[in-house]
């Protein structure tokens, strides 16, 4: 999978080879990604395979809602490491990742758009319901499907997905991570909520086990308490603390590897 930040798909006066045949894609933080976000998934690569165009996602290094709503926030839900794996996983063919500067902030919805229609030839786009992009959110569903066929692309907007009458929501999987109900998290994700621990500093601790403190790990960590986790998604049991301050996870006998990420069983 290609990765493009945005600060170079933006500098492009014309098309980027790459690019050459158009694009199907998706825009959004995805931070997950859940269920929801599948059936975007599934919508671009379909397109994309139909028309012969590249399938691709446009996000964000940290999901918006850490940013725009920093105060109230608990916390993301995947890493940008472990998302972009996912992306590639799925078989996209590229990524944008966009640094959601006050800079990038201040710029129009249809400008956004615009640079996405004539540097990647955006021939179809496809967003929830509630999409907006732009300065103040003020690029809604209308303005993006006068815009489309402005610029000649099609734009599909479609329903929410539910899970026991809710929507599914990124925000809806952070309270139920952080309330340590992982049976509702894994169904609204498709899969185990994941920790991701590769470059999170760690104490070695007498009692054969690794220390982490919370305030140096990204993602969502569950209320106090014991809680059954596997070792980097293999079938290595083990079982992790949650205290106010870290995280404690046992390291199994005859574990000598390096831990790269937690899952909760």
């Amino acid at each position: 999978m290609q990765t493009f930040t945005w600060n170079v798909i933006s500098s492009q006066s014309s098309t980027i080879p790459f690019f050459q045949k158009g694009s199907a894609l998706t825009i959004g933080s995805f931070d997950g990604p859940h269920i929801g976000h599948t059936v975007l998934f599934d919508k671009v690569l379909e397109t994309a395979k139909k028309h012969g165009l590249a399938a691709g996602v446009v996000t964000f290094v940290k999901p918006l809602p850490g940013i725009k709503y920093a105060g109230n926030y608990l916390g993301d839900i995947s890493t940008l490491r472990l998302r972009l794996a996912e992306y590639e996983k799925r078989g996209f063919d590229f990524a944008i990742v966009i640094d959601f500067t006050k800079e990038f902030s201040r710029i129009e919805g249809t400008e956004f758009l615009g640079v996405l229609a004539n540097v990647c030839k955006m021939k179809y786009i496809v967003e929830g319901q509630d999409f907006n992009c732009g300065k103040d959110g003020l690029c809604v569903k209308e303005r993006i499907l006068t815009f489309a066929q402005e610029k000649r692309f099609v734009a599909e907007f479609i329903p929410s997905v539910m899970y026991n009458d809710h929507r599914v929501s990124s925000s809806l999987i952070r309270m139920n991570v952080e309330s340590g109900d992982f049976k509702t998290v894994s169904q609204m994700l498709g899969r185990s909520y994941y920790i991701d621990l590769q470059d999170v500093e760690f104490v070695n601790n007498p009692n054969n086990s690794l220390s982490y403190r919370k305030n140096l790990i990204s993602q969502v960590v569950p209320t106090k308490g014991k809680y059954a986790v596997t070792i980097n998604d293999q079938e290595i049991k083990s079982s992790l603390e949650v205290n106010a301050e870290s995280i404690i996870l046992e390291i199994p006998e005859g574990f000598n590897g390096e831990v790269q990420s937690i899952a909760f069983c």
